[in-house]
């Protein structure tokens, strides 16, 4: 009943998606487009809020619109579909969809399944199949297993850990390209793109979109979130290296990697078939 009620009411024409592979820019993407639907709908500074995070208190998160007079509706950051599973109960009512902000998933990594995809309209951040799994392990070994001393010597007590991350990886890329839907439907950027030349990228998903184009609150949002800017006003994240002997563990998982990509036939270096 959900899916029923819940596509009927979905405007596909006004829907702005992001489906994302894990570690392809989605977190820097969303925010800079926040930056610029704050400046543009005239209410922020497109400057970000830094925040602790709930559940991982010596963590931040960035937000926008937290002080808007809108109640947190135009760009708040209750994400689309996603259900408040804190006290483990199914909710009455689904978030109303706001049209003016970008919602994100991980799709088909993570299942969005009252979305149709023969109406949808949509960008796909993507990233070199080796780099993503690699840094998508290295975020996993940090993030959700930060009190283990994982290295070198060590590092094969985790394989199953890597060849986990691998298959998420290899799942997202071949059901993007073998999407049967209308290709036009949807914009490919990848991460290597995006952080060659964000301004080029942004312009493309804003155009997608037909959303109004202002250069100075393009330029002021890609600045503001740039990476060495965020670390300057104390943003500060779980880290994907760590440990003294990192980039040693980093060549070594990549090449753990490499090795599982051509045990399963997967063509990591000719990715890019959309």
């Amino acid at each position: 009943n959900y899916r029923l009620i819940f596509k009927n009411k979905i405007d596909y024409n006004k829907l702005k998606k992001i489906f994302s592979l894990p570690r392809s820019g989605t977190h820097y993407s969303l925010n800079v487009l926040d930056s610029y639907l704050e400046q543009l709908y005239n209410f922020g500074n497109g400057e970000g809020k830094v925040i602790g995070n709930t559940f991982l208190s010596e963590e931040k998160s960035l937000i926008y619109g937290i002080n808007s007079d809108r109640n947190e509706n135009l760009i708040s950051k209750i994400q689309f579909l996603k259900f408040n599973f804190v006290k483990f109960k199914r909710p009455n009512i689904l978030n109303e969809i706001d049209y003016d902000r970008f919602y994100s998933s991980h799709h088909p990594i993570q299942y969005d399944n009252l979305i149709d995809f023969n109406k949808i309209k949509a960008i796909v951040l993507i990233r070199n199949p080796l780099k993503a799994s690699s840094s998508l392990t290295l975020l996993y070994f940090n993030h959700r297993l930060r009190n283990k001393e994982i290295n070198i010597k060590n590092l094969n007590d985790y394989r199953h850990i890597i060849f986990n991350r691998c298959d998420l990886v290899i799942k997202f890329i071949n059901y993007w390209n073998n999407l049967k839907k209308k290709k036009e439907n949807f914009l490919f950027i990848k991460f290597e793109d995006l952080i060659k030349n964000p301004h080029n990228s942004f312009l493309k998903i804003l155009n997608f979109y037909k959303i109004e184009i202002n250069e100075n609150y393009l330029s002021k949002s890609i600045k503001f979130n740039s990476k060495e800017n965020l670390h300057r006003i104390g943003f500060s994240d779980f880290k994907t290296i760590t440990h003294k002997d990192a980039f040693e563990l980093k060549d070594r998982i990549e090449s753990i990697v490499e090795e599982y990509f051509l045990k399963k036939n997967f063509d990591y270096k000719n990715y890019f078939k959309f």
